[in-house]
């Protein structure tokens, strides 16, 4: 298992050449994926560390989903360099995994979330109500 996951053996070059790619092109894509990578790993960390976002289930996985991306784009850079396509791939069902825990967790969020604000709402018409009411009733005894 671990040597079909980083085998090579259908990789022309490590360059980045067997795919039309120059060497410069290759680096200056490697460093771009490498910078996009360390943001990716820095938006999560400073939100959790800040304490910006409630910690729930939902937090620590949009910090993991964030964290994910961010690891897909340092393979993406370092594949041109280390043709570690298996990785790669194993990777995007990693990454798909944790997405659509993401949005299922999300889908749930959101739910319960417009359930308590129509509870909220409904609370606050029924308090309305009783407020009108009373103000009728203070309007009847004052005539």
């Amino acid at each position: 298992m671990i040597d079909w996951l980083f085998s090579t053996d259908f990789a022309a070059r490590a360059d980045g050449s067997c795919t039309g790619w120059t060497l410069t092109l290759a680096i200056v894509h490697g460093i771009g994926e490498t910078l996009v990578w360390g943001a990716y790993v820095m938006i999560p960390l400073l939100l959790l560390r800040a304490r910006v976002v409630v910690l729930n289930p939902l937090s620590y996985f949009f910090a993991l989903f964030i964290f994910v991306c961010g690891f897909d784009h340092l393979l993406g850079g370092l594949t041109d360099f280390v043709p570690v396509y298996n990785v790669s791939v194993v990777w995007t069902y990693v990454l798909a995994t944790v997405s659509w825990a993401t949005v299922i967790l999300l889908v749930r969020f959101v739910r319960d979330y417009q359930l308590l604000l129509r509870s909220e709402y409904l609370d606050l018409h029924e308090r309305l109500e009783a407020a009108r009411e009373r103000l009728r009733d203070i309007e009847e005894q004052a005539r």
